[in-house]
């Protein structure tokens, strides 16, 4: 027995003695004087070596059939042109009117002439001088494109300009209907000397210049409408275009891109697919593929607020309705986001627009109208179906901001009211506003210039809708109109504080049959081949690219 025992003591200490000769893959060692070694996974690719810097950007554009900037194009194709054609006027970070090719501005006392001096010393690409006849020309065209208005007609000839026949994107905007009506009281256009243009209009009017952010090209390239490149006159130029796409080189010194490549995408889908690939470096995105696009992850963006702005208008007198959807709205819990992925906005002035500087404007609230009936959820938490009275809402058939119907849908429930909606035509859509059948109208508005409280106001009587003027005290009148003024450096009326025009807006807006809900916004992705940010706004996004850093592997 005793032998057994030893042998199996034998037996253990021997296994004990090899196992100390083993390998221990799993047991942790907390020696200090253990080695760490880093365990490096096994790329698919091999790590990129030694990367190297790269003066060129790829970006992205849509396809435009010409590059002539005077026509509408798309937004990413829009914006890299404005590096190579300077306009009259420009608009800075806070809004500001800037002018560009423009010395000074002298208008008459019964406001109805405009004299525009343009600078002497910036001349095109080719050398030759920027000219009031270059100017002239490029106004008139633009004239004609948006507002079908030929000053070169006869006086027999009709020269009358119908807004609604607008075919191209804005025909939905109040705000855009507004501003085009205030170019078409342009009387006449002319030349006087090599650098003065002379406006004459049909009304007085102060505030003109502020929809003058026009380029200007060589009065015999104005109407010239091909993929060939025009003579420009900013700090880039046109290198070479086809139907796949733009190169532009930088003319001036410094920075490190000097040269932009821009390939031409069908849509959105197609570009983003190519920056995933890794063919672009940089994608500029428009206000609607902003809101598709603007949830995706792991990706460097860069996003402005524009001047777009989407609310709610009802028919006049029937501002119950509007208290109603009002007060669905400010009661939810989730109203910050209402709009998301778009940011909030209550009225048509941005947050960070200059006037409001250390000022709030105060949120609009009502109490719960009378006879409200809150919605009846199942077990599952899902509404019943009841005998909810219907809620007509008229919409653009184009540019539909689906994500947000879907959360004002959700609010009508919990104040047991159906949403039906009811998509309107281009060619349909002024005569269905006019017809006044419905709870409210979704209005897509956009601006020439900064999103402007007097605009927005102006352009639903425009369209139609309501006539601020008829019900808004005079004193609030003239507190807005002063601060659309003040945007204009050259102008000497007299500036409302921030805080009387945050109470002025507060006023108005609290009787106004609408509701504000959202500011468009437009994007950049970086991919991660770029080192820094540019510094540009929603109005010139390209500015300071030539300060990205680009690297290739």
């Amino acid at each position: 027995m005793m032998k057994r025992t030893l042998s199996w003591a034998l037996v253990l200490a021997m296994a004990l003695a090899l196992s100390g000769c083993l390998p221990k893959e799993n047991e942790p060692s907390f020696e200090p004087d253990d080695p760490v070694v880093e365990t490096v996974p096994h790329p698919t690719l091999p790590l990129p070596q030694n990367p190297q810097a790269s003066d060129v950007l790829r970006v992205a554009t849509r396809g435009d059939v010409d590059l002539n900037p005077l026509w509408p194009k798309h937004y990413a194709t829009a914006s890299l042109l404005r590096l190579v054609h300077l306009p009259l006027f420009d608009l800075d970070y806070d809004g500001h009117i800037v002018p560009v090719l423009v010395r000074h501005v002298q208008m008459s006392s019964d406001e109805r002439q405009y004299t525009i001096v343009l600078k002497d010393d910036i001349e095109f690409h080719n050398g030759r001088a920027i000219t009031a006849e270059d100017a002239l020309a490029s106004l008139k065209t633009y004239m004609r494109i948006r507002l079908a208005v030929d000053f070169d007609l006869s006086e027999e000839e009709d020269q009358e300009t119908p807004v609604e026949t607008l075919s191209f994107k804005g025909v939905h905007s109040a705000v855009l209907t507004h501003q085009y009506r205030s170019l078409s009281n342009i009387k006449t256009i002319e030349s006087r000397g090599a650098h003065e243009v002379i406006i004459t209009l049909e009304a007085p009017d102060p505030d003109l210049v502020r929809l003058l952010i026009i380029p200007v090209l060589p009065a015999d390239e104005v109407n010239t409408r091909s993929l060939n490149p025009l003579t420009g006159s900013g700090s880039w130029q046109i290198a070479s275009s086809s139907i796949i796409g733009i190169s532009l080189v930088r003319l001036e010194t410094g920075g490190h891109v000097r040269r932009i490549e821009a390939s031409a995408y069908s849509s959105i889908l197609e570009a983003s697919r190519a920056f995933d690939a890794g063919d672009i470096d940089l994608l500029l995105m428009d206000e609607e593929e902003t809101t598709l696009y603007a949830d995706r992850s792991r990706i460097r963006k860069q996003r402005f607020d524009d001047d777009g702005y989407i609310s709610l208008v009802f028919p006049y007198p029937s501002i119950d309705n509007r208290d109603l959807l009002l007060y669905a709205i400010e009661s939810d819990p989730g109203v910050d986001f209402v709009a998301a992925p778009m940011s909030r906005l209550s009225y048509p002035v941005l947050p960070t627009d200059v006037r409001l500087i250390g000022a709030r404007i105060r949120s609009l609230k009502t109490d719960a109208p009378e006879g409200i009936t809150e919605e009846i959820k199942d077990e599952a938490g899902k509404p019943e179906a009841s005998d909810r009275r219907p809620f007509r809402l008229i919409v653009p058939e184009l540019g539909t901001p689906n994500r947000l119907i879907d959360k004002i849908e959700a609010a009508l429930a919990r104040v047991d009211r159906q949403l039906i909606v009811e998509h309107v035509s281009v060619d349909e859509w002024q005569r269905v506003l006019n017809r006044r059948d419905y709870d409210a109208a979704l209005i897509l508005d956009e601006s020439i210039s900064y999103l402007d409280p007097v605009d927005y106001l102006e352009g639903l009587y425009d369209v139609g809708l309501w006539n601020w003027r008829d019900f808004i005290d005079p004193d609030d009148q003239e507190i807005l109109v002063a601060a659309r003024r003040k945007m204009d450096p050259e102008s000497r009326i007299q500036k409302p504080t921030p805080a009387e025009y945050a109470e002025a807006i507060y006023r108005v807006f609290e009787k106004t049959p609408a509701i504000g809900l959202a500011a468009t916004s437009v994007m950049v992705w970086y991919s991660d081949n770029i080192e820094g940010t540019m510094s540009g706004t929603r109005y010139s996004p390209y500015e300071g690219v030539e300060d990205l850093q680009i690297w290739r592997r």
